[in-house]
């Protein structure tokens, strides 16, 4: 086992008393096949106003500062060299604001190999715009009904189909913030969306739920790979930003994935949450800028050469395909006491 650093073991000491959230370890009971584990590597790709001055969906989104790319575009350049598929969660509320540029680079995404499934930021638009598609209010994830939850697949789903694309419609949804509740998982499968990636008692949205757990499913039937949190007995370690927390690959992996297998079975699903900017720098203001240096770049660079080597790298849409197969197991909790 690696040895931890001063620098590490004070970023271990410090998180324990910043993340107080004690919560209880499900019992996942996984049967093991003996296979790769698997590791989705997830991206929320999102242009948020109070991330950039100017040049939002350039800057946010295509990671374009002047005539050099520093974001999201060179994150897929990096797992394209492995061969290694992103899943890309892609906010299509952001259609409203930046219009056929949001389909072109969607096309792209999928042109290039990735898997491209539904996001979406409904207060970064306009409440006029909304009442224009016939809400009576701003779309809320959180606390929507089912008729509002209807309404906004529908109108999430009309947007994707503007994508010149070959492939198959979306088969999995992330809220913004996580944000989700029982009138979204039962509107889900009426649009073939089949797998939801919300479930993150970290959330300041979800501090009802308590339960550390890889894949369940909820009562309908419907998927859900949770964000990972991985337990310990110094903190709670989750995988918002990898670069926030950790300096080395090898400790990531070594200490901290390897540590998610070790609680809940080789057959779990690691599910790390990346987004657009995550290769960008955040000044003072809260604005992301390009990078002063390489080092973000080589950090992803060696990590998803190791994750490439170490583990098997899945998509969502690679979710559905094992489960019809009959190769996935589902950590068995009541999920309805969830909801």
């Amino acid at each position: 086992m690696l040895s931890l650093s001063h620098k590490q073991k004070f970023a271990l000491k410090y998180l324990s008393k910043k993340l107080d959230f004690q919560p209880t370890i499900a019992n996942t009971a996984l049967k093991e096949n003996g296979e790769k584990k698997k590791v989705v590597v997830s991206v929320d790709i999102e242009a948020l106003k109070i991330r950039a001055d100017n040049n939002h969906f350039e800057k946010l989104i295509i990671g374009k500062f002047g005539d050099r790319y520093h974001g999201f575009t060179k994150l897929m350049e990096l797992s394209e060299k492995l061969c290694m598929r992103l899943s890309c969660f892609y906010d299509f509320c952001a259609y409203e604001t930046y219009g056929k540029r949001i389909i072109d680079f969607a096309e792209e995404i999928i042109h290039r190999g990735h898997d491209l499934q539904l996001h979406a930021h409904p207060g970064e638009i306009d409440r006029l715009v909304w009442k224009k598609y016939g809400f009576q209010r701003e779309p809320n994830c959180q606390n929507c009904t089912m008729k509002e939850a209807d309404m906004f697949f529908e109108y999430l789903l009309n947007i994707f189909s503007k994508i010149n694309t070959t492939v198959s419609q979306p088969v999995s949804f992330r809220g913004n913030s996580f944000t989700f509740n029982r009138n979204i998982l039962e509107s889900m499968p009426k649009y073939g969306l089949r797998v939801s990636s919300n479930y993150y008692p970290r959330s300041q949205f979800q501090q009802q739920f308590n339960i550390l757990c890889p894949q369940f499913t909820w009562p309908n039937g419907i998927i859900e790979l949770p964000i990972s949190i991985v337990p310990s007995s110094f903190f709670y370690y989750h995988y918002f930003d990898i670069c926030q927390f950790i300096n080395t690959p090898e400790f990531l992996i070594k200490i901290i994935i390897e540590r998610f297998y070790r609680k809940f079975g080789n057959n779990a699903i690691l599910v790390i949450v990346l987004h657009s900017w995550s290769l960008l720098d955040m000044t003072n203001s809260g604005y992301f800028v390009p990078p002063a240096n390489n080092k973000r770049i080589l950090f992803f660079e060696k990590f998803f050469n190791m994750l490439s080597v170490e583990y098997d790298i899945v998509t969502i849409s690679d979710i559905i395909k094992l489960n019809s197969l009959g190769n996935l197991s589902f950590c068995n909790i009541n999920s309805a006491k969830l909801l």
